[in-house]
């Protein structure tokens, strides 16, 4: 269910009912109480535009705002005095210096980055958009296109 904000709106109902029928199948009650929950709430009294991200998977926070509390907050994992933040913001006002300077100087090598998570969901997204593209092409019926979004979504409990 987390990750149901990912996959593409137009099949989100019909995620749900397998992922219901399922629940009942292995008795599993609690989730099933969960389930109703997220179905009146996020399916029924929510617009579904305003938590799914299918389109717009650059920003996977809520805005701006969240991201650059989450990056704070991994900067200072505890609450910091006054002049401990201005010498790190400091610190890091002029490593972007140093760096811009190595750069025009040719001596800046560009660091490996790990992938993250938000490009490792992307690059499924994108993956998943494209197969189902040419299920719509070749004119499969839409349970085919919904299997293969239960199996993305099936993917990214894995990834995430």
């Amino acid at each position: 269910i987390s990750n149901l904000p990912f996959i593409n709106p137009e099949y989100i109902f019909d995620i749900y009912v397998i992922i219901k029928i399922k629940s009942i199948k292995n008795n599993y009650c609690q989730f099933l109480k969960f389930l109703e929950y997220f179905y009146k709430t996020y399916l029924i009294d929510y617009d579904m535009k305003i938590w799914n991200y299918y389109n717009n998977i650059e920003h996977i926070t809520n805005n701006a705002s969240e991201s650059l509390n989450n990056y704070l907050n991994n900067l200072f994992p505890t609450k910091p005095s006054f002049y401990e933040l201005i010498d790190k913001l400091n610190e890091l006002e002029h490593l972007s210096y140093y760096d811009y300077q190595r750069k025009i100087r040719g001596i800046w090598k560009i660091k490996k980055r790990a992938i993250n998570k938000a490009n490792e969901i992307s690059v499924l997204i994108e993956r998943f958009k494209s197969i189902e593209a040419k299920l719509i092409d070749a004119k499969c019926d839409r349970n085919k296109i919904i299997n293969l979004w239960f199996d993305c979504l099936t993917n990214l409990n894995n990834i995430i």
